[in-house]
């Protein structure tokens, strides 16, 4: 067969066949619904033509446009899916979950740890209501746009769809993400709708009609409707896709709060969010001079009904300008074109996102502030009183790391240097801030150094109050970032979200009008976080990261540089082609971790009950183990079966002796080594041996240790796994409370502290950085202790198998 005839065997057997449209040739709209008959561009400021001279003369059904740009229908992607009886499990997943959500809320009134998306109030009461059938799919828009070459106009915008009923540690990946549409530029879209109007109608048609699915699991045939849970943008894109006014708009909270923003008296259009009202000079500025608000009570959010009365309203407005500017409103949304029944409701579908607003936008503000990097504005705006004091950046004494160049270089050494005790998984150490924050600094970068590293290099370093105000949102980050928080955990979250923003506006900005930059959207936009993961789940799986992803995915495939938009669309749609295929016949799938047959993860040499692998190296035969070792091992038994019988069982694994094992993966799919594995290998120059340990007796429930080695306690049915760790000591209880529990910081104990827990209480693999801390503790005199370092972004955005050296699967330990 020649490659034509395979690809059109492949769409033929998938019935994935895209749909194909004219666009500008500048991307300035795509010939769709009202422009559907255009002869030419009716863009501002453009008049291209959509056909040339040569297809003009072809009647009009045979003509093809200049430019063309291709959607990928989601409802035949689902259809394929589920036509393998792998595929149409995963795809109930959702389903057997729900179930164990609405068996715990009947049990204790509420969940208790707020797992995945399916615990959020959004979702389990659109199951409640009926809006969500058994049958039905739910979908997660996401919208981006990138440019393909640095320095080559070569943008490209592209959304996709996500499959919310597959598992959260597989939902994320290439092979379940279904792609919506790929527009090519050269520049960015004028009118997105008109691109998203194929995608979206073809979303809006099986609301209404349903879609005939073939379910290989049940071996029947049951009509499926879409539910469109999110639709989920950055800043820029996001104006677009909800049709608000940019995030510099009066009404500019795009959770719309109907907090108003409050401009200066310049007469400028940009409005900030800020919660107080300035006070130097005094303040009086006519649709910003409301009162001050607290952070922490915004107030619910708008609802559908009262905003479409004010589209309603703006309709009969002759002056659209200045109701835009009441409202917030800049056209209505082409979500609406969506039954109401089958998303959730507007303005709430469009939520926000925390990889831009914190992990980026959020932390990059904190780090110009603290290197004096913020626009200085000289007006005085007290036109009555020419002698009131202007802004200068010689008067920003908080600007350290302008003012302590030295503080700046021996900070970036230390992030630098901080790289080999970090884990392996973590792909992306953060570099040489005072050498690299300019060149491309990552959104993982800013969350490892200024979530991470900094709480813990800048102690001592700089003015207490500032080293407290950073530690907020840091200590914000790490709530807000992972899954299964409770709802106490997330009062402290948004507690510690409004203390970060009161304290730009005092410490930062010190209420002057001059300043109201300091407050920009982003500010204002994470106080809505902590709610929006009760009602959503939750936030790290329903940000920006996997479009982020996939738009990196198909970049790496470009191999035709000279038309790279045309092979970008082939490529796409030959992803479209594979992960279908991959999941009607999963014995295709050869970047699956697990096997058929079996359903192991693939490379587990001793597969444990629990969802862990012990992995090799390994003894080659039993060995006996310190005195240390022994006591630690006894007192494990003792407590787990009594004196008694523990004392029994060491006796017979005595005998037997212990088979030591040097990695571990858990059930994330996060490889935790040892000192087994890593202590006098050169080869490893990463340090992955330390984890934190679920501890009923510790008073934060969680303690952290370094593993020495994993082992199994055979005397026993079953059989006990278990690692051999050292316990660090207790953290420093005047950093813990000053830092709002972020830094928390011990002594390294060795030997001294050796404890054996069982690999099921292994909650996460962790950093443990060493330091010199000047802690009240200790009357402010140095002290090394070793802080530690999460990796906040879980599996959300992992693309490996996390391990950097499974080449050494098969060694196995000398006896010697």
């Amino acid at each position: 067969m020649s490659y034509y005839l395979v690809k059109k065997a492949v769409s033929d057997i998938t019935g994935i066949i895209p749909i194909v449209n004219d666009m500008c040739t500048q991307s300035c709209i795509g010939y769709t619904g009202p422009w559907a008959d255009e002869e030419s561009c009716r863009a501002d400021n453009c008049t291209e033509a959509r056909w040339d001279a040569e297809n003009l003369r072809k009647p009009r059904n045979e003509r093809r446009g200049r430019q063309e740009w291709c959607t990928f229908p989601p409802g035949p992607q689902v259809r394929a899916r589920f036509r393998s009886e792998q595929g149409a499990e995963e795809l109930t997943h959702s389903e057997r979950e729900f179930l164990r959500v609405v068996e715990e809320i009947a049990g204790s009134g509420a969940v208790k740890k707020i797992l995945d998306i399916y615990y959020g109030t959004e979702y389990t009461d659109a199951r409640l209501r009926g809006d969500i059938g058994p049958h039905d799919f739910v979908l997660m828009y996401s919208t981006d746009g990138a440019q393909l070459f640095e320095h080559k106009a070569s943008n490209f915008w592209i959304y996709i769809w996500i499959l919310v009923d597959v598992a959260h540690d597989k939902r994320y990946k290439k092979k379940y993400i279904l792609p919506g549409a790929i527009v090519p530029g050269p520049n960015k879209p004028k009118n997105t709708d008109s691109f998203n109007y194929p995608g979206f109608r073809s979303v809006a048609a099986m609301c209404k009609d349903g879609i005939e699915i073939w379910d290989a699991r049940t071996e029947e045939t049951h009509t499926s409707r879409p539910y469109v849970f999110i639709a989920g943008a950055d800043a820029v894109a996001a104006p677009e896709a909800a049709g608000f006014v940019p995030h510099h708009g009066r009404m500019g909270c795009r959770r719309r709060c109907m907090q108003a923003g409050r401009r200066k008296p310049d007469g400028g259009s940009h409005y900030y969010p800020m919660a107080t009202k300035p006070r130097i000079p005094p303040y009086n500025v006519p649709g910003s001079n409301h009162d001050d608000y607290d952070p922490r009570d915004l107030g619910p959010t708008q609802t559908e009904e009262a905003y479409v009365a004010q589209l309603t309203m703006m309709a009969a407005l002759p002056a659209l300008e200045q109701a835009r500017l009441e409202t917030g409103i800049s056209k209505p949304s082409i979500l609406l074109g969506i039954p109401r029944a089958h998303r959730t409701d507007f303005p709430d579908i469009c939520t926000g996102d925390i990889m831009h607003a914190l992990a980026i936008n959020a932390l990059k503000h904190m780090c110009d502030i603290l290197r004096g990097h913020i626009k200085c504005d000289p007006n005085n705006y007290a036109p009555r009183n020419p002698n009131s004091p202007i802004d200068k950046e010689g008067d920003w004494i908080w600007a350290v790391f302008k003012r302590n160049l030295a503080l700046w270089e021996r900070h970036g050494k230390l992030v630098e240097e901080a790289r080999k005790y970090l884990p392996g998984f973590i792909e992306r150490p953060s570099r040489n801030p005072a050498r690299k924050v300019n060149s491309g600094y990552k959104c993982v970068e800013y969350l490892l150094w200024l979530a991470g590293l900094a709480p813990g290099f800048l102690q001592g370093e700089i003015p207490t109050e500032q080293w407290e105000h950073l530690c907020l949102l840091a200590a914000a980050i790490e709530i807000l970032f992972e899954p299964g928080k409770t709802a106490a955990e997330l009062d402290e979250a948004t507690d510690l979200l409004a203390d970060w923003q009161m304290g730009i506006e005092t410490m930062y900005a010190n209420l002057m009008v001059a300043r109201l930059h300091f407050v920009p959207q982003h500010v204002h936009a994470a106080q809505h976080f902590p709610r929006d993961y009760l009602r959503f789940g939750p936030l790290i799986g329903i940000a920006q990261f996997p479009i982020e992803r996939f738009i990196g995915i198909l970049g790496d495939q470009i191999t035709n540089y000279v038309n790279a938009m045309a092979n970008l669309r082939e490529r796409t749609l030959r992803e479209v082609h594979l992960s279908a295929l991959k999941c009607m016949y999963p014995e295709f799938d050869y970047t699956d971790d697990t096997t058929p047959t079996t359903g192991r993860r693939r490379g587990a040499k001793l597969h444990l009950d629990n969802g862990c692998d012990y992995l090799h190296p390994c003894d080659h035969r039993p060995k006996d183990v310190s005195a240390g070792e022994v006591i630690a091992i006894r007192m494990y038994l003792r407590a787990e079966f009594g004196i008694e019988r523990g004392d029994l069982i060491w006796e017979e694994e005595q005998e037997e002796g212990i088979k030591r094992w040097s990695r571990c993966r858990l059930p994330n799919s996060r490889v935790a080594r040892s000192r087994m594995r890593e202590v006098g290998n050169p080869g490893i120059t990463r340090n992955s041996r330390n984890i934190k340990v679920k501890m009923n007796q510790s008073a934060t429930g969680y303690h952290y240790g370094e593993v020495y080695y994993f082992f199994q306690i055979k005397s026993v049915q079953p059989h006990r796994s278990v690692a051999m760790i050292s316990l660090y000591g207790d953290p420093d209880p005047w950093l813990l409370e000053h830092s709002s529990k972020k830094v928390w910081a011990a002594e390294y104990r060795g030997d001294a502290a050796l404890r054996v827990v069982d690999v099921r209480s292994i909650a996460a693999v962790v950093g443990m950085v060493p330091h010199m801390f000047k802690s009240e503790t200790f009357d402010g005199e140095p002290k090394e202790l070793y802080f530690v370092v999460s990796y906040v972004l879980g599996a959300a955005i992992t693309t490996t198998d996390d391990d950097d050296d499974d080449a050494d699967d098969e060694e196995i330990m000398d006896d010697n």
